[in-house]
């Protein structure tokens, strides 16, 4: 199922169904904002470009590029891997290494306990 998003006329951010602000002006012209915060720039005249969560602004001064490498550089690197693989790790290390069990952790507390008590 594919969503049919919009962009946000001030901040340039995707907006999604059902969401945003509709403003139409008296020649008919429609602006569709994210929130107040954008629709109120707008109102103010407020330049896009010099504010710093706009996508306008990133592009001006080259934030997305860098975004963009270092996504991509993690896709061809792939995430990093440390220690062993879980193939090749020992079974009792795993049993080691695991979560345990909630009625475990209870018949912990209740050995301490009655060695507390004792």
């Amino acid at each position: 199922m594919v969503l049919k998003t919009t962009t946000c006329r001030f901040s340039g951010l995707r907006i999604y169904p059902g969401r945003g602000i509709l403003f139409v002006r008296t020649d008919g012209q429609q602006y569709l904002f994210i929130n107040q915060k954008a629709k109120g720039l707008f109102n103010q005249r407020k330049r896009s470009a010099k504010i710093a969560w706009t996508t306008t602004y990133r592009k001006q001064h080259k934030k997305v590029r860098a975004l963009a490498a270092r996504a991509a550089a993690l896709r061809v690197r792939g995430a990093e891997q440390h220690g062993q693989t879980r193939g090749a790790a020992r079974v009792g290390c795993m049993e080691e290494c695991r979560r345990p069990e909630p009625w475990e952790l209870l018949e912990r507390v209740r050995v301490v306990c009655a060695i507390a008590r004792s």
